[in-house]
């Protein structure tokens, strides 16, 4: 079995300050939150492992999505975490009690890519056919826009 590391480095004096073991395919995305204090972290094992960066270890790992989890994001203000997957579902995740909050399904294609507004109102989601902008309470789509010269890849 390959057992992938996450490694985090301290630029200034030059070398790893930890090693987070724990996925078991390639590690898609990484996420620092908001305050600093966590690190997520999404894979081709349909996980999302959520880190202590002052302990080092692992917090919570959600595992709900039935595909590679493509991204990862935290919410400005509150302490919640949206995953996007091949399996195209968007996933809420509550970061007080470490449980599913909500899930957004039946996407014509993936996300690849996904931000919280600035004011942590909506969550724009990009994909290859459309913009999506969804809420959490309760999951809903907010509005559409239809891509057709390309795809969405970054936001």
């Amino acid at each position: 079995m390959f057992l992938c590391v996450v490694q985090l480095w301290d630029v200034r004096r030059k070398g790893c300050v930890f090693r987070y073991k724990g996925h078991t395919q390639a590690v898609l995305c990484l996420r620092f939150s908001p305050d600093g204090k966590w690190l997520a972290s999404s894979s081709e094992d349909n996980s999302v492992k959520l880190w202590d960066l002052s302990a080092g270890k692992i917090m919570a790992e959600f595992t709900a999505h039935r595909g590679p989890v493509q991204i990862v994001e935290f919410h400005p203000n509150e302490y919640l975490l949206a995953s996007a997957s091949a399996d195209r579902t968007v996933r809420f995740w509550d970061l007080e009690k470490f449980q599913p909050v909500g899930c957004v399904e039946g996407e014509a294609s993936p996300f690849r890519t996904i931000l919280f507004s600035g004011d942590g109102g909506c969550l724009f989601c990009g994909g290859r056919d459309a913009l999506r902008v969804y809420g959490w309470e309760p999951e809903r789509c907010f509005d559409t826009v239809p891509v057709t010269w390309g795809k969405v890849s970054d936001l």
